[in-house]
């Protein structure tokens, strides 16, 4: 797009970022097994149409959301004044370095804009109250009292909540997020473990539980407003491994660390440094009491104010599992060049079976895009080489003391309480 705008200097062209926002998805069966490590199913109409399923199941509402319209004649005078070498210039009056600073540029603007329009739905609240909770099952006043804690943490991250979420008072709604249940139940992402019991005596509470098969599912749900938390969760999570308290420089160096090694997972904001960003999480943390700063300090604040902490750093938790099973599964790695799908398939492997032994805790940390995202991370940090399709072992795979540290770092955030 951006190599058929320059040539069209006489035409004004725009970026329009738009959010599309979905309470279920009708592909959720071919993600969920690509996500798991299958091939990708070639898509048709004619193919959707012949499931009946579909046509009986219930999809819920669209949510469609627009970020601000960007000048591409602003983003290329602001690329062409960027430093550039003695290249020659190309379309557009470009060098080749200006030119790709400025794809990276418009890439990175359009996806902020989409995350910060993308609204806080009923099936994305509900989802993230599920899969926040430790237990196994929970009732429908504990699944209400989560989502009610989550909103609040929504509004202080400045996120837009859909209005099918509030009462004219602007509190949540309960039968909002019953709806989204009844969704979650019709794709079974969500079950009744003691239906029996409940149909059978009215005084006996429904629980509700997902099951272990389906939480790559319900994950996505989650993952679409997950963005809002990330600054908050790397805070949280540094926090908790250092301790729950630590001096204010080693939790800045920690967090900026985190934020290196997930630079290429989260979109973090496209108007500012990592020392603002990281200013301004820690700001509204101590604004809303969660956390306390004296005398140089961080620590955790007493109360449910400190424990939302854990709930923060739960939310980026498969993060830090899915990075460990990458960087484990790579120590296998040689001289000897192996297909990256190959790796991928047999890293999945690896996951599956740490998964059944109790060395991952969550099923859905063992999921290809994840794997796929942490793979170039190695690739930076100098664990992997990755040449066109395939990866062979990096130079610091050989350096055991990297490897440790590395491995430790992430443990350390996986085991903190």
């Amino acid at each position: 797009i951006v190599d058929a705008a320059l040539k069209l200097d006489d035409r004004e062209i725009q970026f329009v970022p738009i959010s599309i926002g979905y309470e279920r998805i009708i592909e959720e069966g071919s993600y969920v097994a690509e996500l798991e490590g299958g091939d990708k199913q070639k898509e048709s109409v004619g193919g959707l149409l012949e499931s009946r399923k579909i046509l009986r199941s219930k999809y819920g509402q669209l949510y469609i959301q627009f970020g601000a319209i960007m000048s591409f004649r602003t983003l290329r005078q602001e690329a062409a004044g960027l430093d550039a070498d003695d290249g020659v210039r190309a379309e557009g009056g470009l060098t080749p370095p200006q030119r790709r600073a400025l794809v990276q540029r418009i890439a990175h603007r359009v996806t902020y804009e989409i995350n910060r329009v993308t609204l806080v739905t009923p099936a994305a609240l509900t989802a993230s109250a599920l899969m926040s909770q430790r237990r196994r099952a929970v009732s429908r006043g504990e699944i209400e009292a989560r989502a009610a804690e989550l909103l609040r943490a929504f509004r202080r991250q400045d996120a837009p909540v859909a209005k099918t979420l509030l009462d004219r008072a602007g509190e949540l709604r309960p039968d909002a997020l019953e709806s989204a249940i009844r969704l979650f139940l019709d794709a079974k992402l969500v079950v009744v473990p003691n239906e029996k019991d409940a149909l059978r005596d009215a005084k006996v509470e429904r629980l509700y539980a997902v099951p272990e098969e389906r939480r790559i599912a319900l994950e996505y749900h989650k993952n679409t407003v997950l963005h809002f938390f990330v600054p908050s969760a790397l805070v949280a999570s540094s926090l908790a491994a250092l301790g729950w308290e630590a001096p204010l420089s080693s939790l800045r160096d920690r967090v900026r660390t985190l934020s290196r090694l997930f630079k290429l997972e989260f979109m973090y904001r496209a108007d500012a440094e990592f020392e603002a960003i990281f200013s301004d999480a820690l700001a509204k943390m101590i604004e809303s009491d969660e956390v306390l700063w004296e005398a140089d300090r961080v620590r955790r604040a007493g109360g449910d104010p400190g424990r939302r902490l854990v709930l923060y750093a739960d939310m980026i938790g498969t993060y830090f599992e899915s990075y460990l099973l990458a960087l484990r599964a790579a120590t296998g790695l040689t001289d000897k060049r192996v297909l990256k799908k190959d790796w991928i398939k047999s890293t999945l492997q690896l996951g599956r079976r740490e998964l059944a032994a109790g060395g991952i805790t969550r099923r859905e940390s063992v999921a290809r895009a994840k794997l796929e995202t942490a793979l170039p991370a190695l690739h930076e940090l100098g664990f992997v080489r990755t040449e066109g399709d395939y990866v062979v072992a990096g130079a610091k795979l050989a350096d055991a003391r990297a490897v440790s540290d590395l491995d430790a770092l992430l443990e350390s955030h996986l085991r903190a309480e």
